[in-house]
């Protein structure tokens, strides 16, 4: 729940703090992380750790999570 890794074609630098909006899913908005800052740049991915969340965002994405561990189960 800390942070995330993804891919993008966009010109980054390890260091800087973004805004991000995670998009999980086509059936739930995005997730928002106010502050996040990228920890790492490396060809396979971006490294990013969250640092701050609007209200209930987090909880948000940890429900999300949940759901894919128990459906993953069956």
């Amino acid at each position: 729940m800390g942070g995330c890794n993804f891919l993008t074609d966009s010109a980054v630098t390890a260091g800087a703090i973004v805004k991000m909006a995670l998009d999980v899913s086509n059936d739930v908005q995005p997730i928002i992380v106010d502050a996040a800052v990228l920890r790492y740049v490396r060809p396979e991915g971006i490294g990013a750790e969250f640092l701050r969340w609007p209200a209930g965002e987090r909880e948000r994405l940890q429900q999300y999570i949940r759901g894919l561990l128990i459906d993953g189960d069956k």
